[in-house]
């Protein structure tokens, strides 16, 4: 399916649903030449099942002819987001990195005949206890809500050794094995 085609059918879904996202995703990705990974709160909404209102994090290269492609397909620049639409049916896309910083292979999720990489459970689990390390309720409701919807999805022991190598590895870490304590604690 074309991305034109992928993005008219996201543009017609509510605009806070799972299927808009990966309708938007996939039409992003299928327009751009490297393949994107979903990451940030859009993927925790995949992971989680919780609907919310949030833009659509990406990350992998963009170049001058994505760029190209992305202006014909309709999106403008808007500071750090490709935007298409306004009001409630605008999709605003960040792309925050080129490459995705994590240890497992990205998941896959099929619509509409497009693959859709999204950041993995335990990888997105990460990402947010890291997050949480700096100990506003925001963050750390993030990482709870997707531990709570994920819990028999994220391989705990992997993420424990990856919170103690962090914690080694980078001084402002050092709260991270605390933080991942805390969230176990709310869990059992």
């Amino acid at each position: 399916m074309k991305a034109s085609e992928l993005l008219a059918l996201a543009r017609c879904k509510r605009s806070n649903s799972t299927e808009r996202v990966l309708l938007a995703a996939a039409a992003f990705d299928t327009a751009v030449r490297a393949p994107l990974v979903l990451v940030g709160g859009a993927a925790q909404m995949i992971h989680s099942g919780y609907e919310r209102h949030t833009d659509i994090d990406m990350v992998g290269p963009i170049d001058a002819g994505d760029r190209a492609a992305l202006d014909r397909l309709g999106f403008t620049r808007d500071g750090r987001h490709w935007v298409i639409g306004s009001g409630d049916e605008e999709i605003a896309i960040e792309v925050p990195a080129e490459r995705l910083y994590g240890e497992d292979t990205p998941e896959l999720v099929e619509i509409q005949g497009v693959v859709v990489r999204i950041i993995s459970v335990n990888d997105l689990m990460m990402d947010r206890l890291i997050q949480a390390t700096d100990g506003t309720p925001v963050t750390w409701d993030e990482a709870l809500a997707l531990a709570v919807a994920a819990r028999d999805r994220v391989d705990w022991t992997a993420i424990e050794s990856r919170c103690r190598t962090a914690q080694a590895d980078d001084v402002f870490l050092r709260n991270l094995p605390a933080v991942l304590d805390r969230l176990i604690r709310h869990l059992t």
